[in-house]
Formats: C-alpha cells, sequence, structure tokens
C-alpha cells in the first residue's frame, strides 16, 4: 500500500521518471521468477499513472547486490546498478521558463533613496524594462532594475535571488506577486486541489487553517471533499473528511485571493500547504487543478468536437461491465490530448439504464429493442454535449444493432467470450464488429489495453 501511495503521489507531483527499487530479493534466493512478477504487478498499477519512464532493479541492501557494483547472485538481471541508474537517468527540466512569476519575499530599504522588492523567480525570467502587473492591486508598472549581492544583473531567471526595483513608486508588500503584463496568472479565492493529508487529527470541513502560498499566508477552509481516491484501484470513493496518509479532491475556500495557476503548468504557484493554528502542524500538500476541470465545466452551447461514441457489445457475463470501469478510471485519471475538448468520459452501463432510464421494459426481444433504442438516443445526446461516451450494453440482434447505427453510429466493440449463449440468453455475434476484444486469449490487465489503444486511436 505504501509503494502503491508513494507512487500516486509521485505522479500527482508530476515526476516522469522513477525507479522501483525491489529490496531484499536474498529472502526469495534471488528469484527471477519472483522479481518478474513484482515488476508485472506493479507495471499493472502503473499503466493508470502518469509516471512515462519506469525502471527496475533487485536489490539485496543487505548484502550489497546491485546496489553499487553488480550482483554474482542475479546473473540473469542485465540492467543498471541503482547508483548507476541514478547517476545516468536523462531528466529534461522541467522547470516553467515561460510563466514569469515573482512572489515578494520582503520590501528592502536600505536608504531613502532605495526601494526594492526581494525574493526568488518562482518560475519564467525576466528582463530591465519589462512590463509587469502587480497583484493584488493590478497596478501596471516596469521593471528598473535587477540587482544582487554581486551587482545588477540584465536577466533573472528561475530560483535566481534577487531585488527587483520598480519605474514608479507603487503599494508592493510581502505576498504579492509580479507578472508580466501579457500573462497574468488567476486570482482567485476559491479552487479545487487534490490534498495529500499528512496529520493524525483527521481534517475538519469548515474550520480554518493556515494556507502558505509562495510567500503569501492566509486563513482557508475546506468547503467539501468531491471524492477520496481508492490508493489500490485508484478510483474514485465517496467524499469524506480525509484522514492521515489519504488523498482526495477538495474545494478550497482562502479568506484572501490568491495568484494561482494550475499545478500542472506550474509548481512554484500552483502548490501550497495547510497549517493547523493551534498546533503548528502541517497537516496537508496541496496541488491546485485546473479551473476547466470535468465537475467545473458549464453547459456550454460551444461544444465543437464530437468523439466517436464506442458500444461494448457481447453476451452476459461477457465481461463487458468491468472493461469498460477500467477504462473509464484509465481515461478521467489521465490527460490525454483530447481530455482538453472533452468534458470526461462517461460510461452507460445496461444493469444501470434499466435501473433508472428503462425500467418499464421486459426482457423480450421488443423490450430489449426499446430498451436499447432508448440508451443510444441517450448516447447521441451525451455526445453533443461534449462527452466521450463508452455504452456497455448487450445489444444482442443484428437487426437491432442497425437500427442503433442510424441513431447514433458508434464504433462496435465485441467483447467475446465462449460457452455464454444459450435458449434463454440468445446472442448474435456482430458481423462486422469495429474492434474484438477475446477474453478467451486476453486477461484483463491485456484486454483494458487492447481496448484503450483503440479508443486512442479512434480519437487521433
Amino acid at each position: 500500500e505504501q509503494s502503491k501511495r508513494h507512487a500516486f503521489i509521485a505522479s500527482l507531483l508530476g515526476i516522469k521518471h522513477a525507479v522501483v527499487a525491489i529490496n531484499k530479493m536474498d529472502l526469495v534466493d534471488y528469484s527471477e521468477e519472483i522479481f518478474e512478477q513484482i515488476k508485472e504487478d506493479f507495471l499493472q498499477f502503473a499503466e493508470r499513472l502518469e509516471i512515462t519512464d519506469l525502471h527496475f532493479v533487485p536489490l539485496s541492501a543487505l548484502q550489497g547486490d546491485n546496489v553499487v557494483e553488480g550482483s554474482s547472485a542475479m546473473p540473469w538481471y542485465s540492467g543498471g546498478t541503482l547508483l548507476h541508474l541514478l547517476n545516468t537517468i536523462h531528466i529534461a527540466s522541467d522547470r516553467n521558463t515561460i510563466d514569469f512569476r515573482f512572489p515578494v519575499q520582503y520590501v528592502s530599504r536600505p536608504d531613502e533613496n532605495f526601494r526594492g522588492y526581494a525574493g526568488t523567480v518562482a518560475s519564467g525570467s525576466v528582463r530591465p524594462g519589462d512590463s509587469v502587473v502587480i497583484l493584488p492591486s493590478h497596478t501596471v508598472t516596469n521593471v528598473k532594475s535587477i540587482t544582487t549581492f554581486d551587482g545588477p544583473l540584465q536577466r533573472a531567471t528561475s530560483d535566481m535571488s534577487v531585488t527587483l526595483t520598480l519605474e514608479r513608486d507603487v503599494d508592493v508588500s510581502r505576498g504579492d506577486m509580479i507578472v508580466p503584463v501579457n500573462n497574468v496568472s488567476e486570482q482567485s479565492s476559491t479552487f479545487d486541489a487534490f490534498l495529500v493529508w499528512m496529520d493524525e487529527q483527521a481534517m475538519q470541513t469548515g474550520a480554518p487553517y493556515v494556507l502558505k502560498h509562495t510567500t503569501k499566508e492566509t486563513t482557508a477552509k475546506i468547503s467539501s471533499v468531491r471524492y477520496v481516491m481508492d490508493i489500490h484501484s485508484l478510483s474514485r470513493e465517496k467524499g469524506h473528511p480525509l484522514k492521515l496518509n489519504e488523498i482526495g479532491r477538495c474545494s478550497v475556500a482562502s479568506t484572501d485571493p490568491l495568484a494561482i495557476d494550475s499545478y500542472r503548468r506550474n509548481r512554484a504557484t500552483g502548490s501550497f500547504i495547510l497549517i493547523d493554528p493551534m498546533t503548528n502542524h502541517t497537516v496537508a500538500a496541496g496541488m491546485i487543478l485546473d479551473r476547466k476541470t470535468e465537475e467545473q465545466v458549464e453547459a456550454s452551447s460551444d461544444v465543437s468536437a464530437e468523439f466517436p461514441i464506442f458500444w461494448l457489445t457481447g453476451n452476459t457475463g461477457a465481461g463487458k461491465s468491468t472493461l469498460a470501469e477500467s477504462v473509464e478510471r484509465h481515461f478521467n485519471l489521465s490527460t490525454p490530448a483530447w481530455h482538453s475538448a472533452a468534458r470526461r468520459l462517461v460510461v452507460l452501463d445496461g444493469d444501470e439504464m434499466r435501473d433508472s432510464i428503462s425500467t418499464e421494459e421486459d426482457l423480450s426481444p421488443e423490450g430489449r429493442k426499446k430498451h436499447n433504442l432508448r440508451v443510444a438516443r441517450l448516447a447521441k445526446l451525451m455526445q453533443s454535449k461534449g462527452f466521450l461516451v463508452v455504452v456497455s450494453v448487450i445489444a444482442p440482434f443484428e437487426k437491432v444493432r442497425g437500427e442503433i447505427s442510424t441513431i447514433c453510429d458508434p464504433q462496435w466493440v465485441y467483447v467475446k467470450r465462449e460457452g455464454l449463449a444459450s435458449e434463454d440468453k440468445p446472442y448474435e455475434e456482430p458481423t462486422k464488429p469495429d474492434c474484438t476484444i477475446d477474453h478467451d486469449v486476453l486477461d484483463a490487465a491485456e484486454a483494458s489495453k487492447a481496448l484503450v489503444e483503440f479508443i486512442v486511436e479512434r480519437l487521433q
């Protein structure tokens, strides 16, 4: 559980490179088979994360195997040692070099002739003469000079500690943010964020906490917990106040507006911590989410993209629902290229549809037909609203599938498993499905991967 939690947090933090060190190999007689099984288990879990570069190394830290030197006990492993991997993995710079953000740490007034604003460049770069905006006042001015202990600079970049002077005497204080006039960060006192809860005392929604964001401190409260992540399946559970080590998506409201960016765009201005004012303990670390997340996108008539509908057909017990749920988790926990245009992927499950919109229809051929066509019309409506729709409904008869195609023109995915058809469960195999997922050949992980790849191919 701890390894899964650490991996998920690393993914949230935007870490793209990871070494999975499988330790204590001496306790299993340096078994290659056990190493490969653990590796495969982790890879299946990591498919739903955004860590793109994974390396695995078998270790015995007690014996020193594959830590600094290679291991004679594991001749089957031909990769690098742990130290070698840590020293040679190429990590491209992930600093934000575009968005200039300068949180003011303090105002420097050594004498009456000098007024500067000291701090560390959080991201981007700045030069003398650049036009800037002071937040939250929205005062516009130009940078006059950049000074350091070693003398003036013509350019300051990320992580450099400098003092800026401005061409106008303006009201600037600690916690203000200096940004470019043509690239202003969002100012908001309400936002959504992933919180990692780090205190033994559970979260208290509505209670005041101290929020520290860059150099600014204010009070804030957790308005609600939208959902909590199940660290094993990476599924979303019903929201509740977070406990120690839990991770959830929360709505945060601060007393003062903050100059924020999403964490994906800018780690410096997209992160914060919460502090218990009574104990002074840091209780949570937060990563701000993009405002255009799926729960916050308002109904709009200007959704320009319509994505294909994917209809999973197959007899009862073929595994359609499980497959659809797996794909839903994959797409809604990652950010593929289509995500900025689509609201989210949504699954229309046959059993859920019968319990909600087709309660009056029986399982006769005519009842099945009415149910299928009703789901098809709903899928078409949701497609027009910008959703990527996956339908998991049997649709057992070829003639009805033809009528469905005239309504919503889905991509037909035949989920196949032998031995399910019977007289009381008739099913006509599709003659020309767009994709076939054969559960007699593929296991659950392979089937999910095959369907994800098919959907991605159709979306490109």
